[in-house]
């Protein structure tokens, strides 16, 4: 896995051990790991737990298996360490904000996830910024 650039199969998941968040620190990204095994068709082994995104590259350098992080992790270089896409996968992010807040920033930043929408839409698969709960804003699905 760690010699190549192009995405990796899912079904990679059941081929190594993987270095995961304990479901109590990080119920969320532990249950979308356990989830895309399943969808792959794979029974993951779980080789060590870190609580961080430091521990897990560690160890993930260290040769207890394998890491699934988000994009933004990638920023966080580790020597050993060679991050690669994941095929068919993508992660919801939303924006959050007081709901009596009306402020200029929070109109700046809704105005440009609006034109975002409008004009972005060849980088993300949908910007849902309207309708939904109050306060909240779907951000383009990173792939």
């Amino acid at each position: 896995l760690a010699h190549g650039t192009e995405a990796a199969p899912l079904t990679a998941l059941g081929q190594i051990p993987l270095v995961v968040w304990p479901r109590e620190v990080s119920p969320r990204s532990y249950d979308e790991i356990i989830a895309l095994c399943h969808r792959a068709g794979v029974v993951p082994r779980i080789g060590a737990e870190g609580r961080s995104a430091q521990t897990l590259l560690a160890l993930v350098a260290a040769g207890f298996g394998a890491a699934v992080l988000s994009d933004s992790h990638r920023a966080l270089r580790r020597v050993g360490v060679t991050p690669r896409p994941l095929a068919g996968t993508e992660t919801v992010l939303h924006l959050v904000w007081r709901a009596d807040d009306d402020g200029p920033l929070l109109r700046r930043v809704r105005d440009a996830l609006m034109d975002l929408q409008r004009h972005g839409q060849e980088r993300s698969h949908s910007v849902d910024i309207e309708g939904g709960e109050p306060g909240a804003v779907e951000y383009p699905r990173m792939p």
